[in-house]
């Protein structure tokens, strides 16, 4: 039997770090990534304007573009991903 996983379909940053992320079935989560930020993987998203700008989303789930291409063909190094 199959198991059904919602995919992430939009996302809202928002300027108090937290991300409202919408799903394919009608959820929507607001995503407090204040936690997530204190590992240096995403030091370069502390600063409010790379975190909202770089949001994205990435194959059905929430992501951040640090290279600033927001290409999925990017090398996946350059993406960081939450969920």
């Amino acid at each position: 039997m199959n198991e059904y996983f919602p995919t992430v379909v939009q996302v809202i940053p928002l300027d108090n770090y937290h991300v409202q992320v919408f799903f394919d079935d009608g959820k929507i989560v607001d995503y407090d990534t204040t936690q997530d930020l204190k590992s240096s993987i995403f030091e370069p998203l502390r600063d409010i304007e790379n975190f909202k700008n770089a949001c994205t989303v990435m194959n059905g789930t929430l992501a951040w573009d640090i290279s600033g291409k927001m290409d999925e063909s990017n090398n996946f190094y350059k993406w960081s991903y939450l969920c």
